[in-house]
């Protein structure tokens, strides 16, 4: 691990969490602009669900991993993979499950929602190990390598240690 974090980069990386309640309230505002508002809140309330429980976790397991003991990472490692596979498992479901109207309705709040797992992720790997081939796909992950400089860096020095 690297020299422990400031205070304000503990807290840039708290608000990344943070932004995860912002987008999953977004989605619930956006069904006053929706085509069929009754549709849209039944087929985006999981998703929003899932998001919040999602950032519920993180933070929780942030605020453990960089005021904890050393011992506590591998445990908040699992419980932050989960909750990230569940977010990622959730948001294809509903993909490919909502209508076509209710997911061009939230395509910029999912998009937006991805980049903000992602810049998540990417603060998340520099306080914990996780498996990101247990939280996402494989073309999930090729995204997240593309815009995630780090993570990109991480995975290849990964591959390129042997195996034990």
């Amino acid at each position: 691990m690297k020299a422990m974090k400031t205070t304000e980069e503990l807290e840039l990386h708290y608000h990344d969490i943070m932004e995860l309640f912002s987008i999953a309230d977004q989605l619930v505002e956006n069904t006053a602009s929706a085509e069929n508002p009754t549709l849209y809140v039944s087929e985006i309330e999981h998703l929003a669900e899932v998001v919040m429980e999602t950032a519920d976790t993180l933070s929780e397991e942030f605020f453990v991993i960089t005021n904890g003991k050393a011992e506590s990472k591998q445990v908040s490692g699992k419980k932050i993979e989960g909750a990230l596979r569940r977010a990622y498992v959730t948001m294809s479901d509903f993909t490919k499950k909502a209508s076509a109207s209710t997911r061009k309705h939230a395509e910029k709040l999912l998009t937006k929602l991805k980049r903000q797992l992602e810049v998540v992720i990417a603060s998340v790997v520099e306080f914990v190990q996780i498996s990101l081939d247990r939280v996402m796909q494989k073309a999930d992950i090729e995204e997240l390598k593309r815009r995630q400089e780090r993570i990109a860096l991480m995975l290849h020095q990964m591959s390129q240690k042997p195996l034990s």
